[in-house]
């Protein structure tokens, strides 16, 4: 096995997620699962664009330099829109103070890390949104006569019937798709615990049912519905898998439309909203 380099870095990463944030700062599940994505991110970055393992990662990759070429990949490479990497660069900032407050980051560094400037945003003004025929299109993307067919159309079908957020879609037990009496509904637990019920489309109750004949045989209702398996271990499906797939069909799906945007989870939510503001249902309701 493979020595970490720096691993008081890796044990301060396990730290922040698991005690600073959820514990002492009390923030939401969501907003840990947030965090822990942006550093999966800049790892990978780090990985990539040094050409180095993790195992080599240290506390010095987190430095001003470091970080202003993170920002230019995620707008160039990974076509982030600048709020997005303005949310990464909040994360990382966050995280780089505790790295101070935890005697492993110079406050000199920190310094230098939090004058980085947030992206302007003014190219942001309008929201993106799919018509119902481009999302008709791109719902149909997958090849549903395979299982993982079955498994993205329905997650695909979710986020736009849903208008929920990746991270609530991601924390759905079996138990919180709830069918009776042929309606369906979704139990969402989303920003500061809320929970909340959110109905869903009584068409989606067979593509449902035919996702768990093949996902679910032997599962629990406190299995997660969407998962990933490797070794034999379930474990809760990421944002980058979902990310991943999603991608794939708008890339699929622009290639017979050139006018869709690039496509990304929180669209199906701006276009659910778009949606059904456009069919007259008052916009408070639909906030």
């Amino acid at each position: 096995m493979k020595k970490i380099k720096d691993p008081a870095l890796f044990e301060k990463i396990r730290k922040f997620l698991t005690e600073d944030m959820p514990v002492l700062r009390k923030k939401s599940p969501n907003t840990v699962e947030a965090y822990r994505y942006t550093l999966n991110i800049y790892l990978v970055f780090l990985c990539k664009k040094h050409s180095k393992s993790l195992y080599n990662v240290t506390v010095k990759d987190f430095s001003q330099k470091n970080i202003l070429f993170f920002l230019d990949w995620l707008i160039e490479e990974r076509g982030n829109k600048a709020s997005t990497a303005n949310l990464r660069l909040r994360h990382i900032k966050r995280f780089c103070r505790f790295l101070m407050d935890e005697n492993i980051l110079m406050i000199s560094e920190l310094s230098a890390i939090q004058k980085i400037a947030e992206i302007p945003n003014a190219s942001e003004d309008t929201i993106k949104f799919l018509t119902i025929q481009e999302t008709k299109l791109i719902l149909s993307q997958p090849d549903t006569s395979k299982a993982i067919g079955i498994r993205d159309s329905l997650f695909m079908y979710l986020l736009y019937d849903s208008g929920c957020r990746i991270q609530e879609i991601l924390r759905l037990k079996l138990k919180d798709f709830f069918v009776q009496n042929g309606t369906a509904e979704l139990h969402i637990i989303g920003k500061g615990n809320k929970f909340r019920i959110t109905p869903i489309s009584k068409e989606l109750i067979p593509k449902f049912e035919r996702y768990c004949r093949h996902y679910h045989k032997s599962s629990t209702y406190d299995d997660y519905l969407f998962y990933t398996k490797r070794r034999g271990v379930c474990s809760q499906m990421s944002c980058d898998t979902a990310q991943t797939f999603i991608k794939k069909y708008g890339i699929m799906a622009q290639k017979l439309n050139s006018a869709i945007p690039h496509v990304h989870p929180h669209l199906f939510r701006h276009t659910r909203a778009m949606h059904l503001y456009m069919a007259g249902m008052p916009l408070g309701l639909v906030s």
